[in-house]
């Protein structure tokens, strides 16, 4: 009797359960095309649902698996890439393409990540954003040396500035550095590698939004000296009171930072974008930048501590800059590129 009610029962489910399954069938169908495509919030409910069904294929549970991965670092990319943080993006990319190589919005965008990084500025390094001072600084390109005296004359007989542009940016009249003869900015004999000084903030600006680039931030120049704590290793990197003989030298004459970066610390100050904020009266001091870097003349220890401040217009023997670029991946097919 009861073996007969049991097979009577079984008999009634089983078109029940198969209906179910075939429901799961699509359920999954429709999961993988959205997992394909790159919609993983969609792939992983949808893998789930075709579970609940009982439609589990061999590849179900890594399915799973994958979409919910790729899900969860897809939001991440979103976050990174909003953050200005690129290399991280890049690498976030190759985690979902490894997962899934069908992925065409993750292979568009490690296209465009790669393509700009390919094409990345010549004698210019990479600085992978991170917190500073509780604040995050974006990705970056950082120039490996100090703008150079030949490269600041190459600007000037590009530009042709008239004598009151000249006054406005660097002293020429009473330079050892530069001289104009025969209509022309030339370096004095022996300058040409050493770092352009003399320059005022606004001449430094000038040469650097010439060439679509900038000034470092006071937090860019930290974020690119970060690890350099060894006082031991300075003396290797950077010209300073100990090793200097009370004079700048030509760039790239010591060795570079872990970054490939030379004279990041010392040689001569470097003006940043930042505006000097008077503790005192507790506002800003609209003419007046700051330095970085310290000089030549400064003790070991004061290099990466000091920072220094001097009005827009001032020129001075032992201040120079160099630049920086910052990273923007146009948008794709005219959407958002962090969608």
């Amino acid at each position: 009797m009861k073996y007969i009610l049991f097979l009577g029962l079984s008999i009634f489910l089983l078109p029940q359960n198969g209906k179910t399954q075939e429901k799961g069938q699509k359920y999954y169908i429709y999961a993988d095309s959205c997992y394909k495509k790159g919609d993983y919030k969609q792939a992983y409910l949808n893998f789930k649902i075709a579970r609940d069904l009982n439609y589990n294929p061999a590849d179900l549970a890594l399915k799973i698996q994958n979409a919910k991965k790729c899900r969860e670092v897809s939001d991440s990319f979103r976050v990174v890439m909003q953050a200005g943080l690129y290399q991280i993006g890049r690498h976030l990319l190759s985690k979902i393409l490894g997962k899934n190589p069908f992925d065409k919005k993750a292979q568009s965008k490690m296209l465009a990540i790669n393509s700009y990084f390919r094409n990345r500025p010549k004698n210019m390094v990479f600085i992978q954003g991170s917190s500073i001072d509780k604040e995050l600084v974006n990705d970056f390109f950082m120039a490996e040396h100090e703008v150079t005296v030949a490269e600041y004359c190459r600007f000037l007989n590009s530009q042709k500035p008239d004598s009151s542009q000249i006054m406005e940016w660097i002293e020429i009249d009473n330079s050892s550095q530069i001289k104009f003869e025969t209509g022309k900015f030339t370096a004095s004999k022996g300058q040409s590698k050493f770092p352009v000084v003399d320059i005022t903030w606004r001449g430094a600006m000038a040469y650097a939004h010439n060439y679509g680039l900038e000034l470092p931030s006071v937090k860019e120049w930290k974020l690119a000296t970060k690890g350099i704590e060894n006082e031991k290793d300075f003396c290797k990197i950077a010209w300073c009171k100990l090793n200097s003989e009370q004079h700048f030298h030509a760039v790239k004459t010591l060795e570079s930072d872990k970054n490939g970066i030379y004279d990041l610390v010392g040689n001569v100050w470097e003006w940043t974008t930042d505006i000097y904020k008077n503790p005192a009266v507790y506002a800003y001091s609209y003419n007046q930048r700051i330095t970085v870097g310290g000089s030549y003349a400064m003790e070991i220890h004061s290099l990466k501590k000091l920072q220094n401040y001097y009005r827009e217009d001032e020129k001075l023997p032992n201040v120079g800059f160099r630049c920086v670029k910052h990273i923007k991946i146009p948008n794709l097919k005219g959407k958002s590129f962090y969608n």
